[in-house]
């Protein structure tokens, strides 16, 4: 199980485009770094920053390009089977200190010089989902709401004034839905003040497909969507595409399009340490 690091850098780029570059003899470096096979058939994989350090437990290599490069599992190309399956543990000392939650773009030329990874990006026609109106009136579902005004101003400056005194957010609870963004569980998503793009990207890990917005509807949603997610075995409910409909009034329509790739030119197993 990835941790709250891993998923947070792991979402977003997909629809707006990759922005990485393949690393360049320009790139900044780790000072030091080790890159050991972990064999320990674990499930746990853990990121972690501390001071100058960067470490990787259990860590795929798939796992380590998808947060170096901000893309997902669905926009690589070419890449070989075993990069999924090999488990490393890493741990490499950077120059200066560390921006925390943020993957050190060191990591970049780590994956270059040990494991000779060369990608570039492209552009590719791909299976997608569109995200559009289920009824032709346009009518929405009950599980969501039009909102008159946008929240998240006002929200962004009521935690700016918490942090300034120094007072902690309320405790929430799994029900609860944000006056501003979005709380995410496996079967259920809850947003407050969403744009639909914002709700069409979030589907993308749930589908496993990039979803793109074509309800044509702007502005602003609460919203609860709850699903019997495929993680959950005993889960009941409606898959999240019945679940769409019947609550949010949306749908989603397999087509092609173009989807923003990063391709995987060469890569090897790292030499021992």
């Amino acid at each position: 199980m990835r941790n709250a690091l891993a998923v947070v850098l792991a979402i977003g780029a997909v629809v707006a485009g990759i922005r990485a570059q393949a690393p360049d003899a320009g790139m900044p470096a780790f000072e030091v770094a080790s890159v050991k096979p972990n064999k320990s058939g674990s499930l746990e994989m853990n990121f972690g920053i501390k001071g100058d350090r960067f470490t990787a437990d259990n860590a795929t290599l798939k796992e380590l390009i998808t947060i170096a490069f901000n893309v997902r599992d669905l926009q690589l190309v070419g890449a070989p089977d075993w990069i999924g399956k090999e488990h490393y543990d890493i741990v490499a000392k950077a120059h200066s200190p560390l921006k925390s939650g943020a993957v050190p773009v060191e990591v970049k030329q780590l994956l270059a010089d040990r494991f000779q990874l060369r990608v570039h990006n492209d552009k590719r026609e791909l299976p997608i989902y569109a995200l559009v109106l289920a009824s032709p009136d346009g009518r929405l579902g009950p599980g969501i709401t039009r909102l008159e005004m946008d929240r998240c101003p006002q929200a962004i400056r009521d935690a700016e004034a918490r942090a300034r005194s120094g007072q902690p957010a309320a405790p929430r609870k799994p029900s609860d839905r944000p006056s501003c963004g979005l709380f995410s569980n496996p079967g259920s998503l809850r947003g407050g003040s969403i744009g639909l793009n914002t709700l069409a990207n979030r589907l993308v890990p749930v589908v496993g497909r990039v979803v793109v917005d074509r309800t044509g509807l702007t502005g602003e949603f609460d919203f609860d969507l709850l699903w019997a997610a495929e993680a959950n075995p005993n889960a009941t409910g409606p898959s999240i595409f019945t679940a769409l409909q019947e609550q949010l009034g949306l749908k989603l329509e397999s087509t092609r399009g173009p989807v923003d790739v990063l391709v995987i030119d060469s890569v090897e197993p790292p030499a021992p340490d």
